[in-house]
């Protein structure tokens, strides 16, 4: 499981700040975080300007992308507007602990051949890639940790076998 994603606040739709003076200040630390290099394409296609976010994963997408996200559920996901939704405060600063760089670094942590989706990808492509990052966990790691070779995690998986 993303390490930071334990740490993901929960908010039900009443613990919202609701003013509009709160609500602005939240939207200019979105701005904010989303000139920061890392979040200035999307985590998934890396197509520039994105202006969704997964609030319990920490990460910010576009559009196309959001979209598929949104059909993972959101025992996966948690998709929101960067500047149409109604933030509260913990979200916000949950999205300047992890952004696009550090979620990478973990769901794509294994992609040895750099598989890449083009921004111009079409639905069933991209549907394809966020299941096998989120869903499938393709690519997950930890970063720096040792991680099993193929052949290594197919013995692994072989000996659990034999021993059911």
């Amino acid at each position: 499981e993303h390490p930071v994603a334990s740490e993901a606040p929960t908010h039900t739709p009443a613990d919202l700040p609701m003013g509009d003076r709160a609500q602005q200040r939240l939207r200019a630390e979105l701005r904010s975080l989303l000139l920061r290099p890392e979040n200035r394409k999307c985590v998934d296609c890396r197509a520039e300007g994105p202006t969704w976010a997964s609030i319990n994963l920490g990460l910010f997408m576009c559009l196309d992308c959001a979209g598929v996200h949104r059909s993972l559920g959101v025992h996966i996901t948690k998709v929101r507007s960067v500047t149409m939704d109604t933030w509260h405060p913990d979200w916000v600063k949950f999205m300047g602990q992890v952004g696009n760089y550090r979620a990478n670094c973990y769901w794509e942590c294994n992609n040895k051949y750099n598989e890449r989706l083009d921004p111009r990808a079409d639905g069933g492509e991209r549907q394809r890639f966020i299941r096998a990052k989120y869903e499938e966990k393709k690519w997950y790691g930890v970063p720096g940790a040792a991680q099993p070779s193929q052949q290594q995690a197919k013995q692994q998986q072989q000996q659990q076998q034999q021993q059911q």
